[in-house]
C-alpha cells in the first residue's frame, strides 16, 4: 500500500466519521472552496452570512449557525490563498460537541464551489476524490458517436469523444440503394475502427503491452454493441478483459454514466474478486487443506512481521486508520503485499468478526 493509498484511506475514514452526523436543525456549515478562488471574497461572504443569520427566529438555531459561521470564517482567514487542490471545511454543533474539520491537502482538485447550511454535513464531493487503485475502462459506441472514459473510484473521467461520419438512413439523391448501403457500411467500419484504436490508446500500457486497467465495460445499442464486440475491431487484450456489454442509448458522456449504472453489480463482483481469492487462500491454509501457512490476530501477525515471514497481509478496511498505517508499513518494510478487505462480502465480514480484522498468508511457518 503506497503513501497515497494510506492518505486516501485516512481521508475516507475521516469523512465517514462525520457523514452521518446530524444537527438539531439546519445549522451545520459545509464549505467547498475550489483552487483559484479568492480567499478574501469567501471571508466577506461568511461575514455577510453571519449578519443574515441574525434574522433567524429560533435563538438556539441562530446561536448555533452564527457560531459555525464564525468558526468557518476564522479557519478560512488562516489561509492567504486557496491550497493547491482546494479547501473543504465542516463546522457546527452536533449534540453536545462542536465539530470543526478542515481538509486542505486533498488528493485531487475539488471542482464544487459552495456554501451549505443544513442539518447534516455534505461529504459526497470529498468522498468522490478518494481514488482506490482500481480503474476500469469505459467504452460507449453508437453509429453516431463514441466516447472513451475511465471509472476511477466513483469518478467517471472522459478521455476522448469521437464523432461519427456515418450517413443517416435517408439516401442521397442519385445513389442506388446498394451503393448507399455499401458506403454506410464502410463509414461504420471506419467509425468502429477509430473507437477501438482510441480504446487501445487509453487502456493499454505501451511499456509492457498489458492492460493498464482492471477490466473494460462496453455499452451501446443492442445491435451496435454486439457488432462492435463480436467482430475484430477491438484489441484482443481488451476483448479478453471485457467484463460485460450493456445496452445504453447514448454514445456520449451520458452514455458513460448509463454504462456505469447498468454495470454496478458486475463492478462490485470484480472489485471483490481479488479480496475473495486471498481470503479463500487464507481459509484453505487455516484448515490445513493447502500450503502456504497462515496466521491471524494482531499479536500473532505482528510476530510474523517481526520474523519477516509475512507474504500477504490481510487487513479489514474497518480497522483504525493509524493501525492500518502501522501494520502496512511493517509489511512493506519486509516486501510483503497488503490487501485491504471490504466487509461487503461474507469472507470480509469473517475477517473482521472472527479474526479481529488482521490476518496473514505466510512465506514459511514460524
Amino acid at each position: 500500500m503506497s503513501d497515497d493509498d494510506r492518505a486516501d484511506l485516512r481521508l475516507k475514514k475521516e469523512v465517514e466519521d462525520i457523514r452521518d452526523l446530524e444537527g438539531q436543525g439546519t445549522e451545520l456549515v459545509t464549505l467547498f472552496i475550489p483552487p483559484g478562488d479568492n480567499i478574501q471574497s469567501w471571508v466577506r461572504r461568511l461575514s455577510s452570512e453571519y449578519s443574515e443569520a441574525s434574522n433567524i427566529k429560533s435563538k438556539r438555531t441562530r446561536t448555533n449557525v452564527q457560531s459555525a459561521l464564525k468558526k468557518a470564517k476564522k479557519l478560512v482567514q488562516q489561509y492567504r490563498e486557496v491550497p493547491e487542490n482546494g479547501l473543504v471545511i465542516y463546522t457546527g454543533q452536533v449534540d453536545d460537541e462542536f465539530v470543526s474539520l478542515v481538509f486542505d491537502d486533498l488528493p485531487h482538485p475539488i471542482s464544487e464551489s459552495n456554501y451549505i447550511c443544513d442539518d447534516h454535513f455534505h461529504t459526497e464531493p470529498v468522498e468522490a476524490l478518494v481514488t482506490p487503485d482500481e480503474a476500469y475502462g469505459l467504452v460507449v459506441v453508437t453509429r453516431d458517436q463514441g466516447t472513451i472514459g475511465m471509472l476511477v473510484g466513483d469518478r467517471i473521467e472522459t478521455i476522448r469523444e469521437i464523432e461519427s461520419l456515418v450517413m443517416g438512413k435517408t439516401r442521397a439523391g442519385g445513389q442506388s440503394a446498394q451503393r448507399f448501403k455499401r458506403l454506410r457500411e464502410k463509414q461504420k467500419e471506419e467509425h468502429f475502427k477509430d473507437v477501438a484504436e482510441a480504446a487501445a490508446d487509453a487502456f493499454l500500457d505501451d511499456e509492457n503491452e498489458q492492460l493498464a486497467v482492471e477490466g473494460v465495460l462496453i455499452g451501446g445499442t443492442d445491435i451496435t454493441v454486439d457488432d462492435f464486440v463480436n467482430n475484430d475491431w477491438i484489441d484482443y487484450r481488451i476483448k479478453e478483459n471485457t467484463l460485460g456489454t450493456f445496452n445504453v442509448a447514448h454514445g456520449d458522456q451520458t452514455g458513460l454514466k448509463q454504462l456505469v449504472d447498468k454495470a454496478e453489480d458486475v463492478l462490485q463482483a470484480d472489485k471483490q474478486r481479488q479480496s475473495r481469492s486471498l481470503m479463500n487462500r487464507f481459509m484453505q491454509g487455516l484448515r490445513g487443506d493447502a500450503d502456504p501457512p497462515v496466521t491471524y490476530g494482531e499479536e500473532e501477525v505482528e510476530r510474523a512481521l517481526e520474523y519477516g515471514a509475512v507474504d500477504t497481509l490481510l487487513l479489514s478496511e474497518t480497522l483504525d486508520a493509524d493501525r492500518i498505517d502501522e501494520l502496512s508499513e511493517q509489511a512493506e518494510n519486509i516486501g510483503a503485499d497488503v490487501q485491504l478487505v471490504s466487509t461487503s462480502f461474507e469472507e470480509g465480514q469473517q475477517l473482521r468478526n472472527v479474526f479481529g480484522g488482521v490476518a496473514a498468508v505466510l512465506r514459511y511457518e514460524i
